[in-house]
């Protein structure tokens, strides 16, 4: 097939949604692979309603292309769409729960564990779990008061 012709960066619809975002729209990896392959394509261009071809893909559960165009570093997965939705947002909207575990695992450690996971591994260095290394003096010094200046306890 000669493709000298083809001018696959042209909106196809008064939507304006470009063969790559049909593709992605559709699940169909080879086809975005195929796409994504020419220098002539915007993998991040947005149709008339701001959606990406990773919005779309994202919208309908669509694995394997969010994948594809996550791994490259000229799709913004944060881009929001007329309404303010993100990918990730749309994507848990409309229930894909593997969707959304690809886009919350991109932030995972090289240890594999979640952000989450690894705050929960660390100690707490909240106040309530730090011990004192010295007393109060205010509990061994019988010449300070007990309760602060100001006290509301009286």
């Amino acid at each position: 097939m000669d493709q000298s012709n083809l001018n696959l960066k042209t909106a196809s619809t008064m939507r304006g949604m470009t063969p790559l975002s049909w593709a992605a729209n559709s699940g169909h990896e080879e086809v975005v692979k195929a796409l994504l392959e020419r220098k002539d394509i915007n993998p991040d261009k947005a149709d008339v309603c701001g959606q990406t071809p990773l919005w779309l893909a994202a919208s309908n559960g669509h694995e394997g292309v969010l994948k594809i165009l996550l791994e490259r570093n000229d799709v913004n997965p944060d881009a929001t769409d007329d309404l303010g939705q993100t990918p990730l947002s749309r994507a848990a909207e409309s229930g894909h729960e593997g969707a959304v575990r690809i886009f919350l695992d991109r932030g995972k450690p090289s240890n594999g564990l979640t952000r989450v996971e690894n705050e929960q591994t660390r100690p707490d260095p909240s106040p309530r779990n730090v011990q004192p290394t010295q007393p109060n003096p205010r509990k061994t010094d019988p010449g300070l008061p007990n309760e602060p200046v100001g006290s509301f306890n009286k």
